[in-house]
């Protein structure tokens, strides 16, 4: 037989084998001349009016297609087409083009992979592009977030296409023997699969059912069926063999080689590598029970909470109620509007008669865009028929875009507070005597530090060493007024007097901030009167306004308020906030008239045990604050005069003291201020002349603090 007749006859099969690899491809494929002119297609391609047409030429193809960038909006111009770069030797790799077809109209996106097609010499001899509509991959591709990689192909003619395409081929002769296979057949199942004999051994190959455990059958192996003639699409198996030791998904389709009368020459597979989707399958699965768990949890924290929630959307309709507001405002899901919320379930002022209009519930409010803060209202309904006090604030839900989504209500009971206010209130006003006594007391302890500013002043002013040497400067020049140039020049005495100017400048500089400084803190502690005075007159209304204030700080200005005092004595205040909230949420005013009755109650202690002669350390006040829980606990300390451990009770007691002087109000008033807190005082000492310690427990109101004593991070 002639060489040539058998190589021919071999190429006549290889590319019999490779036109039917590509007839049953996904992908379209087209080839072009050096010229640009259409050459073939295989059938996929035919959806894109591609056909054997000599006419399809580079200057024409705009009259059959409009092609557009990645965006669908930028034309294309016939340079930048892919097949025309192919022509001209230039490759380009999985370029997406949104291509509309003028007979019919249809739009698709489409993958497009291009490479010059030259011969076994390099000479260029056209270009062949492959492509594929991927607007249902792009679109599949956002939900499961899988990239398009696998689309990419290379763009040499046959060989070149199957080679470059990132499917597995594999293709058999009718005697199962190898007759190609590309480049991921050859790395999943390792280059010596090619001298097989027989592909109908599954175990061979590591070829499993999905569950991984069974040998897949060989007579279903779908290349051993499509040498038997038949079809198959989408056969799952695992294959795990050393080339892929952890496993690989896959699906394979196959399709019978055929020749022109129809008769089966062997047989052809694709497999596609499916194991990232499966694990992305799995993963979802795995988020959706974590959602699902974490949603329960959710769920259950919100019923748990001590506070009522309400969530209304934008028509007022309720979404969602926790258990709390259901059980005391007795709402529930299918409830009418906030507006029609007061008469149903008996929402009042708090004088607890006068309904509240529903237009003017915080809720109602938040569906107009407005916030509501602590806003105080009193329920009762069925749920709560002897009445609650609540404080509710209410927010406005918004979208991304800033438009309406619908309002939240928060609410919290806040009825013990009210009704210890209305008991302090009622105690007040039984007593006011005592309240007037307070507020002489506390009024008293900032005069007397008015009193010792204006005293400094008096006597800076009595001695006034400045204005004295002054004087005495006054008295030395007046007998050279007329030789005043010679004087300073040239006289000893003379020429001292600008250096004692100058000094006698920064005298009187010194003195002038002194004086500014003492005088400021005079102006505050007159300011500080005032708000004694304001802060009882709020107390008498029940309008404990409380507010956010730095726990040190509030200490440090109530021992600066007493501070000339204290340092007139020798006395210092040491103190340690380290293990307390840095913020805390008090009453500021009456928070820091406890702490100048506390520390100046500590200096007087000393006081009495120094004129008793029996002060014989180094005088020491400590004030330390620490959180216990939801209280705020301050200590004050010294190591004065002490007190017998029997009298302790009788402290707090209004009129009771151990002074000559005192009032015995001040730590009535700390006493006080604890309990309406919901706290307590207590007072400790070892006996006479061995210190005391007065204990303070402030209930904090919620909504303040950080890490304890320190800055909080930014």
């Amino acid at each position: 037989m002639n060489p040539e007749d058998i190589e021919g006859g071999a190429l006549e099969q290889r590319v019999t084998v490779l036109e039917t690899v590509l007839n049953c491809m996904s992908a379209s494929v087209a080839a072009f001349d050096a010229n640009g002119r259409f050459l073939l297609a295989n059938p996929a391609a035919r959806q894109f009016a591609l056909g054997r047409d000599p006419g399809l030429t580079p200057e024409n193809w705009e009259e059959r297609f409009e092609i557009f960038g990645p965006d669908g909006r930028t034309p294309c111009t016939p340079e930048d087409y892919p097949h025309v770069r192919a022509v001209r030797g230039e490759s380009s790799d999985a370029a997406q083009f949104v291509v509309r077809l003028r007979e019919s109209g249809a739009l698709m996106r489409i993958s497009v992979t291009a490479r010059p097609l030259t011969d076994r010499d390099g000479a260029r001899l056209g270009g062949v592009v492959v492509f594929q509509e991927v607007t249902a991959v792009e679109e599949t591709k956002a939900e499961l977030r899988r990239t398009a990689d696998r689309l990419r192909v290379q763009a040499r003619f046959m060989e070149t296409v199957l080679h470059s395409i990132s499917d597995g081929v594999i293709a058999a002769d009718g005697d199962g023997k190898h007759v190609f296979s590309n480049q991921v057949a050859d790395r999943l199942f390792g280059e010596d699969h090619r001298n097989a004999q027989d592909f109908d051994r599954s175990g061979h190959y590591g070829l499993f059912l999905p569950d991984g455990e069974t040998p897949f059958p060989a007579a279903e192996l779908p290349l051993g069926r499509a040498v038997r003639g038949e079809t198959t699409d989408d056969v799952e198996m695992l294959l795990r063999n050393p080339h892929a030791p952890d496993g690989t998904t896959v699906r394979v389709s196959g399709r019978p080689l055929r020749d022109e009368q129809g008769v089966s020459q062997g047989g052809v597979v694709l497999f596609h590598e499916v194991t990232r989707l499966k694990r992305a399958e799995r993963d979802l699965r795995r988020t959706a029970e974590q959602l699902r768990a974490r949603s329960q949890m959710q769920e259950t924290y919100f019923h748990s909470i001590p506070e009522g929630v309400v969530v209304v959307d934008a028509a007022g309709e309720p979404l969602m109620i926790n258990a709390l507001a259901e059980r005391l405002g007795g709402i529930g899901t299918a409830d009418a509007a906030p507006a029609d919320w007061p008469p149903e379930h008996g929402i009042f002022f708090p004088d607890q008669v006068t309904p509240v209009p529903g237009a003017e519930l915080p809720l109602t409010r938040a569906l107009r865009g407005e916030a509501t803060d602590g806003m105080e209202l009193f329920l009762r309904n069925p749920s709560v028929p002897d009445g609650i006090f609540v404080s509710m604030n209410g927010r406005t839900l918004f979208d991304d875009d800033g438009a309406l989504r619908g309002a939240v209500a928060v609410f919290r009971d806040v009825t013990a507070r009210v009704r210890a206010e209305e008991a302090l209130t009622q105690a007040f006003a039984e007593g006011r005597t005592e309240i007037l006594d307070t507020i002489l007391h506390n009024i008293g302890n900032a005069i007397n530090s008015v009193v010792t500013g204006v005293s400094a002043i008096r006597e800076e002013y009595a001695r006034n060493e400045p204005l004295r040497r002054l004087r005495a400067l006054a008295k030395a020049v007046e007998g050279h007024q007329q030789d005043w140039a010679r004087y300073l020049e040239t006289d000893p005495q003379g020429r001292k007097v600008i250096p004692f100017v100058s000094a006698l400048a920064e005298e009187f500089e010194k003195q002038s901030a002194w004086m500014e400084k003492t005088m400021d803190r005079v102006d505050k502690r007159v300011g500080h009167i005032v708000d004694i005075v304001r802060t009882q007159r709020s107390v008498e209304r029940s309008a404990m306004v409380e507010k956010d204030v730095v726990l040190r700080e509030a200490i440090m200005r109530a021992v600066r308020l007493i501070g000339e005092s204290l340092s007139k004595r020798g006395y210092r205040v040491a103190v340690d906030c380290d293990e307390a909230p840095y913020e805390v949420r008090i009453h500021e005013s009456r928070f820091h008239q406890m702490m100048v009755n506390l520390i100046k109650n500590a200096m007087e202690s000393l006081d009495d045990l120094r004129a008793a002669g029996g002060l014989t350390g180094k005088p020491a006040i400590r004030v330390r604050a620490r959180g216990e829980g939801a209280l705020l606990v301050v200590e004050v300390s010294d190591n004065g005069a002490g007190f017998n451990s029997k009298h302790a009770r009788r402290l707090f007691q209004a009129g009771y003291t151990t002074k000559e002087t005192g009032s015995g109000l001040g730590l009535h008033a700390t006493a006080n201020y604890a309990a309406v807190s919901g706290g307590s005082v207590e007072a400790t000492s070892r006996g006479h002349g061995k210190g005391a310690t007065i204990r303070v427990r402030l209930r904090l109101s919620p909504g303040a603090g950080s890490s304890a004593g320190k800055q909080p991070a930014a």
